[in-house]
């Protein structure tokens, strides 16, 4: 019997084996697709906060350039009182 049991052991090993190996090759490939995933998501997001943040900076821009605008028409009114002033 205890030559059975040992030979039947030894048989056993290899499928034991084979099984282990099958689940970890498993294991990876779905290791493997959860980061594709994640970088896939992950550059997705990268894109959105490029383009939020050159929205932004477009809007900045423009609102620098309202308000140099403003302050710029302020100075031109301020002279043309000024020059009216001395004109009286």
């Amino acid at each position: 019997m205890d030559k059975i049991s040992a030979i039947k052991t030894e048989a056993a090993a290899p499928a034991v084996n084979k099984q282990k190996n099958n689940s970890i090759e498993k294991e990876r490939s779905d290791t493997k697709e959860i980061i594709k995933v994640l970088a896939d998501r992950l550059q997705k997001m990268e894109e959105k906060m490029d383009l939020l943040i050159s929205l932004i900076n477009s809007n900045n821009e423009a609102s620098v350039s309202v308000k140099t605008r403003s302050v710029k028409a302020e100075r031109e009114r301020a002279m043309r009182n000024l020059v009216r002033k001395k004109l009286k």
